[in-house]
């Protein structure tokens, strides 16, 4: 239960601005381990840095690369193992939310002495740990909000089922938001990423959970990815603009950590376990849609899109949709589809009405409008 309160949990120590790489250099430990994605990252000068950094530091390094794609319960007892092998003191997550999430999960697991996550077929809270080791955390993107989150998804390996593990460990103790990272940044991953966080905000405003102080996170964090998102993918290097949108994914991330999130995440979770559509796009193809329905239930889902300047859902949709367009990310999820997987909209409609996310979502939607907005932005 003590998970369930709006508690604000946050990390010992947010780092922030063009240079901030360079706090890795004053680290003290012994071992580090480097956990990183299967981007372009490993290839870049700042890469080149994080290993300089941890050198001026006197710490063994080694570097792991986790495969791409959700992270699930392989990919956790993987990583799990090598820490065991390594043992190290020092936990460096470098990536986007699928690699932040399995580094968070596995070193909780590490710190307990587990030795496997087994497949569960419910949402569940771990226990918290006692610290053994330092987790740091670097956002590569600019939208999950892992580095500030208490929850952790996973896909089972059986199943198509998105599993939710809760528990305020997860936090790390230092992030970075250094913006010289997101310079070479695809723009369709700027616009997605900040799709998601957008959703944070929008979401977390008008959840069940919202209580004031997280509402002035999600204001803020909306406000600023609505008005640097556009400029952010036409002028790429504009440094101050995508920290912007970095520390707006931050603040969006602990809106939802306090207060949670709605529909949109409910289906996106769907989409992403049956047809692996990257979860800031499933967000942005259904966000509209949800957001049509919920007005009737809250008037808090007006208030926020009027305090960022909309004055309507439809002028919102229009924007979001000249977004996806300019950035050449898709808006409808059919697009997704194959021969063998063309008639799953009741199964698609089961998993979003099982989510956690679904619970604090101001209206409470029946199954045929679930199935509706899935029909509609197909």
């Amino acid at each position: 239960m003590l998970n369930l309160l709006s508690r604000i949990i946050s990390p010992n120590e947010i780092v922030l601005k063009k240079g901030s790489l360079i706090r890795l250099k004053y680290l003290e430990g012994k071992k580090t381990i480097i956990v990183l994605g299967q981007s372009s990252f490993e290839a870049t000068e700042n890469f080149q840095k994080v290993k300089t950094f941890l050198s001026a530091s006197k710490l063994e390094v080694d570097i792991i690369k986790l495969p791409s794609g959700d992270p699930t319960f392989d990919s956790v007892n993987k990583l799990l193992n090598h820490f065991h092998v390594y043992n190290p003191d020092i936990i460096l997550g470098i990536g986007g939310g699928s690699v932040l999430d399995t580094v968070k999960i596995a070193r909780l697991l590490f710190e307990n002495n587990e030795n496997i996550i087994q497949n569960i077929s419910q949402n569940f809270s771990f226990k918290n740990s006692i610290r053994k080791t330092q987790l740091i955390l670097i956002p590569t993107t600019c939208g999950s909000g892992s580095e500030v989150s208490s929850v952790v998804v996973l896909k089972e390996n059986e199943s198509s089922k998105k599993i939710t593990f809760v528990s305020h460990s997860f936090i790390p103790d230092i992030v970075i938001l250094d913006p010289s990272v997101l310079i070479s940044l695809p723009i369709n991953l700027i616009a997605s990423t900040a799709i998601d966080a957008l959703t944070h905000a929008l979401e977390s405003y008008s959840s069940k959970l919202s209580i004031p102080f997280s509402e002035s996170f999600a204001k803020i964090a909306a406000f600023e990815i609505k008005n640097n998102l556009e400029n952010a993918i036409t002028n790429t290097d504009q440094i101050l603009v995508k920290e912007k949108l970095q520390i707006a994914a931050l603040n969006a991330g602990i809106a939802q950590n306090i207060s949670s999130v709605g529909a949109s995440h409910a289906i996106a979770h769907a989409l992403g376990a049956l047809l692996n559509i990257p979860h800031g796009v499933a967000n942005g193809i259904v966000l509209s849609k949800v957001i049509q329905l919920n007005v009737s239930a809250s008037p808090k889902v007006m208030e926020i899109l009027n305090f960022i300047g909309f004055n309507s859902v439809f002028e919102f949709e229009v924007w979001l949709t000249n977004i996806q367009l300019k950035s050449d990310i898709p808006n409808k999820w059919g697009l997704y589809l194959k021969d063998q997987n063309k008639n799953i909209i009741n199964e698609l409609a089961m998993l979003v009405s099982e989510d956690v996310c679904i619970k604090t979502n101001p209206k409470r939607f029946s199954m045929e409008e679930i199935q509706n907005i899935l029909l509609e932005t197909k």
